[in-house]
């Protein structure tokens, strides 16, 4: 696999964990993408433990809660925490490498992107 992070700035700031995993079925070929990783996700290394999968499984009741991530795959475009360094253009530009590694590796169907992942994304 192609270290993507190693000209990141973000990922200077980020020694306990980086390049963080989205979590769920990527076989059901939903995928979400969120922004980025809260402080929750980073101190537990697990993106299953963040505050906003908590809140997406709260806000989509159809899904049963803990159903959401048995249905789609849910990945930020920020991979690493921003708390100590904001991501710049060469930063979020890593990112997308990464994101566009999970895109070829699990080929979702439905793609869902969310929050400020879309200017990201988009700019």
């Amino acid at each position: 696999m192609i270290d993507n992070c190693k000209t990141c700035a973000i990922r200077l700031f980020n020694e306990k964990c980086y390049n963080i995993e989205g979590v769920g079925n990527p076989l059901h070929g939903n995928m979400i993408i969120i922004s980025n990783i809260d402080d929750k996700a980073y101190k537990t290394n697990d993106l299953s433990f963040s505050e906003q999968i908590n809140i997406m499984k709260d806000v989509i009741p159809s899904t049963g809660g803990d159903e959401l991530l048995n249905l789609c795959y849910i990945t930020p475009l920020i991979k690493c925490r921003e708390s100590n360094c904001e991501a710049d253009d060469n930063s979020i530009i890593c990112c997308i490498k990464n994101l566009a590694n999970e895109c070829v590796k699990y080929r979702p169907n439905n793609v869902l992107v969310t929050g400020s992942a879309v200017s990201r994304f988009l700019s």
